[in-house]
């Protein structure tokens, strides 16, 4: 009996002693522990599937189960989305306006490719996004000059734009400001008549969208495929 009455009050020492040890060394710490926080998940517990409002990030792999199946043409969120595009549309069209350009939208710019001026030179498309986005697929015929590094091509596309009666720039669509920095540094730096200067607020992802011949690569190589395939 008097053994196991040791046993037990040694280990009450041991407890007392290591929980104000603890009790220190969370005082002291920076960051320290929080005493009602589970830091331990029950084996085989599943994260929470986020709701609507919720900021969690979804692991692509979850996407499917966590996604209800809902056709798009019924979805309320599709229309909405299809709403705030329309809205980005006029804002940038706006912008545009703002800054003494043309803004153009898919039709218009759908008319210049094919007018035969283009492969004349005498109409000029200009990619102003960068070297990595243009070679994985650009509008025809188009120049890649992008407002962070135009030293790297102004060179070879200048003389071409110099000559121009009209210049048509883009970049990816949207809320995109690429092809708006673009033309002011064709404005201002350049020397560009801004009479010329168009600008394409839907941008390549509405020109793919749409069907529109795109080219991989470098200008004029040849590799062109509908825009949407694969």
């Amino acid at each position: 009996m008097r053994e196991m009455a040791r046993v037990i009050l040694e280990s009450l020492i041991v407890v007392v002693v290591g929980t104000g040890i603890a009790l220190v060394a969370n005082v002291g710490s920076d960051v320290g522990l929080e005493l009602r926080r589970n830091y331990f998940k029950p084996v085989g517990s599943r994260p929470s599937v986020p709701t609507a409002d919720s900021s969690a990030t979804t692991q692509p792999g979850d996407q499917a189960a966590t996604r209800p199946a809902v056709q798009e043409s019924s979805s309320p969120v599709h229309a909405a989305q299809g709403s705030a595009a329309g809205e980005v549309a006029n804002k940038v069209e706006k912008l545009v306006k703002e800054a003494g350009l043309t803004p153009l939208r898919h039709d218009e710019v759908a008319a210049l490719f094919h007018d035969p001026q283009y492969q004349s030179d005498a109409y000029v498309f200009v990619d102003a996004r960068n070297e990595k986005q243009y070679h994985e697929g650009h509008i025809p015929r188009a120049w890649r000059l992008d407002h962070v590094n135009p030293q790297l091509t102004l060179d070879l596309v200048q003389p071409f734009l110099l000559g121009a009666e009209k210049i048509v720039i883009y970049c990816h669509g949207g809320d995109c400001e690429d092809s708006l920095f673009t033309a002011g540094y064709l404005r201002d730096t350049v020397g560009i008549n801004p009479s010329i200067l168009h600008v394409y607020t839907g941008g390549m992802e509405e020109w793919a969208s749409k069907g529109g011949p795109v080219e991989k690569g470098e200008r004029l190589s040849g590799d062109i495929t509908t825009g949407g395939a694969q």
